[in-house]
């Protein structure tokens, strides 16, 4: 009691932050254009790491059958199955920790990949696994497991704690959670769900990894395409990318436009 007595009982005072996008003011510094791929220059490195991100479903969504289809059909190749993109890479030798992500707190889904030996090898194998892979609908249920994934049952009661906190914080109450959960059960009900997921796969993918379709990193709004690499990583993936879009390049960072103001 002695000790909370001692603690100041005014709130923080709100900090300002300047609305300038700090990094890409540093990248204006020494290039120009509109950087739909970024590149982290490493040149401590060997292997290469590749990071996307695209919006997705996430709770409040519960009315919206169409962005619960398209997250679950970029979930047939996610997780740990057999079939899935993180062990057959793996098994190739081309990706340490990789696969497709997705997370519908977040509302976002994604690929990532790292220690690869070649960034456009590993993308194009990738690629090549979800296309050539058979119309298998019976992962219906593989895909709605991993839509329950995120739970935080086994956590501290002081990590669910603030973990709620943020979720109340962020507008995603537990109602909203419960409402998009029994969605997906009731779209699980459909027959043709299995279907309806492989038919949208591609369109889904194309989005989230570069130059898996016709779907340009220009044309997905607020989406992420980032590499990190030495020379010989960021070279060939920008190689890769203007093979497929030649008015386009990966754009080079370097920590220094990563320092502080």
């Amino acid at each position: 009691a002695a000790l909370v007595g001692t603690l100041d009982k005014n709130g923080a005072a709100p900090v300002a932050y300047a609305s300038t996008r700090a990094i890409d003011a540093r990248l204006a510094q020494h290039d120009s254009g509109t950087p739909y791929y970024a590149g982290l220059f490493a040149p401590n490195m060997k292997g290469g790491v590749v990071i996307t991100g695209v919006p997705a479903a996430q709770y409040a969504d519960f009315a919206d059958k169409q962005k619960q289809t398209d997250f679950l059909a970029s979930r047939l190749y996610g997780g740990g199955g057999p079939h899935g993109v993180f062990i057959k890479t793996i098994g190739a030798g081309l990706a340490y920790s990789n696969g497709i992500r997705g997370s519908i707190a977040q509302g976002r889904i994604g690929y990532y990949a790292e220690r690869t030996p070649e960034i456009p090898q590993t993308l194009k194998f990738v690629i090549d696994v979800i296309k050539s892979s058979p119309r298998d609908t019976s992962l219906v249920d593989y895909t709605i497991a991993q839509a329950f994934g995120e739970v935080r049952a086994s956590s501290t009661y002081e990590t669910r704690a603030e973990a709620m906190a943020g979720d109340l914080a962020d507008g995603q109450p537990p109602e909203q959670v419960r409402k998009f959960r029994e969605s997906l059960l009731e779209l699980r009900k459909d027959p043709s769900l299995g279907d309806k997921l492989f038919d949208r796969k591609d369109a889904v993918y194309s989005r989230a990894i570069p130059e898996y379709g016709s779907t340009r990193p220009r044309d997905v709004a607020d989406g992420v395409f980032f590499a990190i690499g030495p020379d010989k990583q960021l070279d060939a993936l920008d190689q890769y990318i203007k093979a497929a879009e030649p008015d386009t390049k990966l754009y080079r960072l370097y920590a220094r436009d990563y320092w502080m103001p």
